[in-house]
């Protein structure tokens, strides 16, 4: 979280308690949140194994020591980008692999930094926050890639689709999960979050089905909610960060499914 200090920011990690103070420096996703809400503010940030925070300054991609002092600069134009105050070209998500590689997302556009902070891969995609996992693997919302000689290659995939079959959102307040035959149209079953408790709406691009017709459906606030081919709910998991950009689904097989949640991977078995 960003707050202002005396000619600039300080920035603070809340799990471990690091304070930065960034003098006379300019935090680009900072100018964006800083129009529209109060401080303290939500800027992206790494705290790499050295201790260095890594965030995107007006200048490029930074990192500091603790004592704010600059310790390396990536330019804009080195990373071919012109962040502007509409969101444009901001770093969203910023993570490590365990190759020291630098992965840096940006809404459509995947940045990939070798560990001599070179671009090595820059391409467009319509994945949402993907979780980087060990020896170049991805997973995006059902699927897993795997990074190979400059390019990504799908490795599995959910039998459904990353959509789900035949599954939709009421246009109303997006509250009402529906299931509907694929050749007549007719409606199966639906499901309807509680708002008053639920304070949520469902993430149409979170839904899933595996071999088993075992279905997976995230809501806006980080859960993930399960339901057998009738629309009976199985289970459902609640993420702590109250958020569906930091979790994504991935069904193995009819009786196994990988959850990752920020940087936690877990699995799950029917039993």
């Amino acid at each position: 979280m960003v707050s202002a200090s005396n000619n600039g920011y300080q920035y603070t990690f809340l799990d471990d308690e690091k304070e930065y103070e960034l003098q006379y420096t300019t935090l680009a996703m900072a100018e964006l949140f800083g129009e529209i809400i109060w401080e303290p503010v939500p800027v992206v940030a790494l705290l790499d194994k050295d201790g260095q925070l890594i965030v995107q300054t007006e200048e490029g991609l930074s990192s500091f020591d603790q004592e704010g002092e600059q310790t390396l600069l990536i330019s804009h134009e080195q990373l071919s980008l012109s962040p502007g105050l509409d969101g444009t070209d901001l770093i969203w998500n910023i993570a490590m692999n365990d190759q020291d590689h630098m992965y840096l997302y940006l809404g459509e556009q995947l940045i990939i930094l070798n560990e001599f902070r070179e671009v090595i891969y820059q391409q467009n995609h319509d994945w949402i926050y993907p979780y980087f996992l060990p020896e170049g693997q991805l997973m995006a919302r059902g699927s897993t890639y795997q990074y190979e000689d400059g390019s990504y290659t799908l490795l599995a995939s959910p039998s459904g689709g990353e959509a789900g079959k035949g599954l939709t959102v009421s246009e109303e307040e997006s509250l009402t999960l529906q299931r509907q035959n694929e050749i007549t149209g007719a409606m199966q079953w639906s499901y309807t979050l509680m708002t008053a408790k639920e304070r949520t709406s469902w993430d149409d691009t979170g839904f899933f089905v595996d071999e088993g017709e075992n279905i997976y459906a995230v809501a806006y606030n980080g859960s993930l909610y399960s339901f057998d081919d009738s629309g009976h709910l199985q289970f459902k998991i609640a993420s702590p960060h109250h958020t569906s950009n930091l979790l994504n689904v991935v069904p193995i097989s009819e009786t196994t499914f990988i959850v990752a949640i920020n940087d936690t991977l877990l699995c799950f078995e029917y039993l």
